[in-house]
């Protein structure tokens, strides 16, 4: 832009300059000639100085008129090169604008993120430190219990309280509400020191399932709990979430899997067998049982969607019993088919239990293990199983209202 005002100067100054040497010509052409007032004016010769100024002025401005033409193309020219760069400068600068608010919105991301994750701790701290400080009380719980007793183990003492009338009913059901009526009648008597206990136990699950972490790190918390319950404990339990002072701690105990740990062969309803029994026959030959009837069932349950299913048969050697074959069959989940079938002369199975007495543990046995450990309605099961007896096979017909579910853990 500068420069193209010095060669407009420099135009001016040369045009200046012709006209100014102009002059001298002027006076040179009209050298030694007269000119009065009174004299006629010669037309030839002003028409021909007329030609004259003509054309070298004219000539003269038409040189400065291009000159100055081609300077304001010139100067356009760079107006129209600086507007482009000014342009793209601001192109690049809306780049660069476009690329800031690009950063900040990831570092607002990145700033939302860290603040959840801040957010998150600190639910997660506050939890545990609610958590632990409830796991405190219980341990003083159980201590100021424990105190209480003769033996220094409440829960033991309970427990022998429970077992001293035992069941002696005709079916299943029968010694499960004797059991849970037997129960009732300790826990009258116990009441105050017991209900804080229960309180604690439902209060500490409650605060792990209102909790708003995934389920894997609740099923984290509740085995640190678990890991803490004695059997006797679960047994005590367990009552207590059948009877009418349970409340909704039946439902976190199924959904949580707390009872896990506690055999069956530790409930009241299994006592008459008690005799008879060893633990490390009694406690394997049920872990595998449980274990198989279970992974049945699951594969039962991913199976039946298909369309082209019909029906679902297993066979697997009997727990404990090389000789005997268990088999397992359904065409539904709400039914199951049990045999179980021997070539032995004598039929003792488990714990030296003869055949009657295996018949009728191994009912009870499915009865804890679908009905009561389930917290499923016992009104109108009389025909939840049909049992079938010859001289070498047990078959056990199950039929369900709903769909047969064996207590497990989310892994």
């Amino acid at each position: 832009m500068e420069q193209n005002r010095k060669n407009a100067k420099n135009i001016y100054r040369f045009a200046l300059f012709l006209l100014v040497l102009l002059i001298p010509i002027v006076i040179l052409y009209l050298w030694g000639n007269t000119y009065t007032l009174s004299s006629p004016i010669d037309n030839g010769k002003f028409g021909t100085f007329g030609d004259f100024i003509g054309g070298v002025l004219g000539s003269i401005w038409s040189l400065c008129g291009v000159l100055l033409f081609y300077s304001a193309l010139r100067e356009q020219r760079e107006d129209f090169k600086t507007n482009s760069n000014a342009l793209l400068k601001q192109v690049d600068a809306l780049n660069m604008q476009s690329d800031e608010f690009r950063l900040q919105r990831e570092e607002l991301a990145q700033s939302r993120q860290v603040f959840m994750e801040q957010a998150k701790t600190q639910r997660q701290q506050r939890f545990e430190s609610t958590y632990f400080s409830l796991l405190e009380l219980y341990t003083r719980s159980i201590s100021d219990l424990n105190s209480q007793s003769d033996k220094k183990n409440y829960f033991k003492d309970l427990k022998s309280t429970l077992f001293k009338n035992g069941c002696n009913g005709q079916t299943p059901i029968d010694n499960h509400k004797l059991s849970k009526d037997n129960y009732l009648n300790v826990f009258y008597q116990q009441k105050e020191e017991l209900s804080h206990y229960f309180k604690l136990i439902y209060r500490i699950l409650k605060i792990i399932d209102d909790s708003d972490i995934v389920e894997n790190e609740k099923f984290r918390y509740i085995k640190i709990l678990r890991s803490q319950l004695s059997e006797n404990e679960m047994l005590a339990i367990y009552y207590n979430s059948h009877s009418v002072y349970g409340g909704e701690l039946y439902k976190l105990i199924l959904k949580y899997n707390l009872l896990k740990h506690l055999p069956c062969i530790s409930k009241v309803e299994f006592s008459k067998f008690s005799i008879n029994y060893t633990d490390s026959s009694i406690l394997g030959f049920n872990h595998e049982l449980i274990k198989l009837i279970r992974n049945f069932l699951i594969k039962l349950n991913n199976i039946s969607k298909d369309d082209d299913f019909e029906f679902l048969k297993e066979s697997y050697n009997l727990p404990l019993c090389k000789d005997s074959i268990i088999k397992l069959y359904s065409m539904e989940d709400y039914e199951l088919t049990i045999e179980i079938s021997t070539t032995l002369k004598d039929f003792n199975y488990i714990a030296n239990l003869e055949k009657n007495s295996f018949v009728e543990y191994f009912e009870a046995f499915l009865y804890d293990s679908f009905i009561f450990s389930r917290y499923n309605p016992i009104d109108n099961l009389n025909d939840f199983i049909k049992i079938n007896v010859s001289s070498g096979e047990i078959k056990f017909e199950i039929v369900s209202n709903r769909r047969l579910i064996i207590n497990t853990d989310i892994e």
